[in-house]
């Protein structure tokens, strides 16, 4: 079982994924909070693979947001409606194991916490570009396609 928690300040979002994950049998939701502080300490710390929102009211730096989620020994998988490349890059740069936007369905969203907790990849396709200028960790990365998974190796 794959332990997940949630970092979001958008309330609605938390619970819809509170709601989605539930139904995943797959997953166990650990916390789904609006700072990175309130996760790293409560029950979260320490979730597989954290659902990071790029961009959080409590104007912390994304890359910061990462670095401290990978030192508590979480993957790290970005999620966001904002397709800012100097932020997804420097959030890539400093350790985030993929970008997912939030228009994406619940098979794709299960789909790309897998391959992160398994130590791949995921980019929405708005990343493709950063696969460029940041290196890859991994042989495989995970981009969804037309309703579907489909499995890329990344640019490099």
């Amino acid at each position: 079982m794959i332990t997940v928690a949630v970092v979001d300040d958008d309330r609605m979002l938390l619970d819809g994924l509170r709601s989605w994950l539930a139904g995943v049998a797959r997953l166990r939701l650990l916390a789904a909070v609006t700072t990175v502080d309130a996760l790293l300490d409560g029950p979260g710390r320490g979730a597989d693979v954290v659902l990071l929102d790029l961009v959080l009211r409590d104007a912390s730096a994304p890359e910061d947001n990462v670095r401290r989620l990978r030192a508590a020994g979480s993957r790290v998988l970005v999620i966001s409606t904002v397709a800012d490349r100097a932020r997804i890059v420097a959030a890539v740069a400093a350790g985030a194991d993929g970008y997912l936007t939030k228009d994406h369905d619940l098979d794709s969203l299960v789909a790309a916490v897998e391959t992160v907790a398994a130590g791949g990849t995921a980019h929405s396709p708005e990343l493709a570009f950063a696969g460029r200028t940041t290196p890859a960790r991994t042989g495989r990365g995970w981009r969804p396609g037309s309703g579907r998974s489909s499995w890329t190796t990344p640019p490099g």
